[in-house]
């Protein structure tokens, strides 16, 4: 006697997907700029210093520029001198960029990466050192960008068309089951639809933290994806 086997139906299918691909976006940005922190760029400061981010992914064949921002927030002008490295698979690119900031200015620095900054595989890693001046401490931060080989998009809509597919996909699965459950499968399971619901939400925001740089609350967010696609799973292969 074969016991039965019931194919996956496409809303599941398609709901589980999307959930892949955000965590898989989610966690290769966050991992970049993980690795980036502990790279081989000199380590000067335990200050942050604020105003510098990376592009959160980079096709292989694009280029993205680094940017960075300083304020002068004194009442004299100030000295700044900036120095920035970039990754490379042997030795980091270097430059010195040295400037006045009068009082209330603020100056935009930019500096593009390419495929030749690819290091590790899949990342380009990068790290700013303010160094210090006039009531300005000697600061440092560092960032990653994820990249991945899609000659046919540009970094841009490469990255949207991930998030848009996660969310999308997740997002039409979960409302077709919702409305596909048995009644008599809502009784048994009427936690399973608010632990979807909330899933998605932990999806979306850990999607917003990774891009915006924040690893730290996005690896968090990751644990609580993994933890409740564990009760989920466990959840559905309950008999109705």
């Amino acid at each position: 006697m074969s016991a039965s086997y019931k194919p996956i139906s496409l809303p599941h299918l398609l709901f589980w997907v999307g959930i892949l691909l955000g965590v898989a976006l989610a966690g290769g940005v966050a991992w970049a700029d993980v690795e980036a922190t502990f790279y081989g760029f000199p380590r000067l400061s335990n200050l942050p210093l604020e105003g510098f981010s990376c592009p959160p992914l980079l096709t292989r064949h694009d280029t993205a520029l680094l940017r960075a921002e300083f304020t002068n927030r004194q009442s004299i002008a100030i000295p700044t001198l900036a120095q920035v490295e970039i990754s490379t698979p042997l030795l980091a690119e270097s430059e010195r960029v040295q400037f006045t900031l009068a009082p209330g200015e603020t100056r935009r620095l930019e500096w593009e990466i390419s495929e030749k900054n690819i290091d590790l595989g899949f990342f380009i890693f990068a790290k700013l050192y303010r160094y210090p001046a006039y009531q300005q401490p000697l600061a440092e931060s560092a960032c990653g960008v994820l990249v991945v080989n899609l000659p046919w998009l540009n970094s841009e809509a490469a990255l949207w068309l991930w998030v848009l597919l996660s969310l999308g996909f997740s997002l039409w699965g979960a409302w077709q089951m919702e409305t596909r459950l048995p009644p008599q499968a809502m009784r048994v399971k009427a936690n399973l639809p608010s632990a979807r619901r909330l899933l998605l939400l932990i999806l979306a925001m850990t999607l917003f933290l990774a891009l915006q740089g924040t690893w730290l609350f996005a690896i968090l967010g990751l644990v609580a994806l993994i933890l409740l696609t564990v009760a989920i799973l466990f959840l559905s292969l309950q008999p109705a």
